[in-house]
């Protein structure tokens, strides 16, 4: 069963910290040409953060497997302008971008949304990358594919030639043989987040290579308005109107269950649902067996399954994959809420679509609620 990198590394978010909000300070770790900058606050994004200076913009990444420290630091200078004295200790980046590579499929999301996808001229992984505009250059030519997105070829990668390389963060590091090639590694913990619009709001750290931040903010803001207002729906259902749910199921001998600070588990609170899990302290997933997870969803009211399957999935398909799936409540009252990310782009599109993603769930789950909504990620299993 085929899946891409990202859409793995997005079940295994870990716990982030809050950066400052909004305020006027001066930058006491480096020296600067201008040492008062303004923190343009984050919504819901916890692991980058972006500070305005008079003339560049410094953008730091923060490491989430070391909360102690910063991964990465870049210093945004317009192009347009003289190389500032005394800039602050980082990777300096000129904008705005003329040429960039990606190595994640919800990247070409990013860059498609904010109209920069003309200076893409290399990616990792295509086959995972579902955009038409990018599957023409690639025909033409403009565009290289560059290996996968744990194993760059330097080689490809020097002949492409991006002014930057947007990649995945990784424990251990993935990129020490791409020094070589002198091309700027740009690290995105987007998938790190553990809410929804936190991974949505990374569109304003990815707008800023290309100075597009206002438009970037817009974008975001009209998300997470509409993911809020929906929120709104659910907020005061009493838990005897919340329907309880679990999600997944298993990969080999191992149930992979979702934190309860996890990313789907903040869907289903704003869903109106009551998870199973959602005492559990997990930012990510957590192993059990199956006895384990059947003992406590055997009487679930919903069960939520995303897979990738080439084929039209079936509650057939299902019990045939192991026949005790079968006993779950859920399977018997054919309430499996399911989405095939072979064909609905989940882990693309719907990193951008966290409002959509929460309508289909409330449809689901509250039909009442949303009686107009056209479910696009989510619908019940056949």
């Amino acid at each position: 069963m085929k899946k891409s990198l990202r859409s793995v590394l997005i079940g295994t978010s870990l716990l982030a910290l809050l950066f400052s909000s909004c305020i006027n300070s001066s930058n006491t770790g480096a020296k600067s040409s201008d040492a008062t900058f303004n923190i343009e606050p984050s919504r819901y994004a916890r692991e980058f953060s972006i500070k305005t200076y008079s003339n560049y913009k410094v953008l730091e990444v923060r490491d989430p497997f070391d909360t102690l420290r910063n991964l990465a630091r870049y210093v945004l200078v317009p192009l347009k302008d003289a190389l500032p004295k005394n800039l602050p200790a980082g990777i300096v980046v000129r904008t705005p971008v003329k040429s960039f590579g990606i190595t994640a499929s919800n990247d070409a999301c990013f860059a498609a949304r904010l109209g920069v996808l003309t200076a893409l001229n290399s990616v990792a992984e295509k086959n995972y990358i579902h955009q038409p505009f990018i599957d023409e250059q690639f025909k033409k030519g403009k565009i290289t594919e560059i290996g996968s997105a744990m194993n760059i070829n330097a080689e490809k990668l020097m002949h492409a030639g991006p002014q930057i390389l947007f990649v995945s963060t990784f424990k251990d590091n993935k990129y020490g043989h791409l020094k070589q090639t002198g091309i700027p590694i740009i690290q995105m913990s987007d998938y790190m987040e553990n809410h929804p619009l936190g991974r949505a709001e990374w569109i304003r750290f990815f707008g800023a290579f290309f100075e597009k931040e206002a438009y970037a903010n817009k974008i975001f803001d009209s998300i997470a308005n509409n993911y809020e207002r929906l929120c709104k729906l659910t907020i005061n259902l009493p838990s005897s109107q919340r329907p309880t749910i679990f999600s997944g199921k298993l990969y080999g001998n191992i149930w992979y269950v979702a934190g309860g600070k996890s990313y789907p588990s903040h869907f289903f609170k704003d869903a109106g649902a009551s998870y199973l899990w959602a005492n559990r302290p997990e930012t990510g997933s957590f192993p059990l067996d199956f006895e384990s997870v059947y003992q406590k969803a055997i009487n679930a009211d919903y069960w939520q399954i995303l897979d990738f399957v080439e084929e039209n999935y079936t509650y057939q398909n299902l019990s045939t994959e192991y026949n005790p799936y079968s006993h779950f409540k859920a399977f018997k009252n054919k309430r499996i809420i399911f989405c095939n990310t072979h064909y609905q782009g989940y882990y693309e599109q719907g990193m951008l679509e966290p409002d959509v993603i929460l309508a289909d769930l409330i449809k689901t789950l509250h039909p009442n609620l949303l009686k107009d909504h056209q479910n696009k990620y989510f619908n019940l299993l056949k």
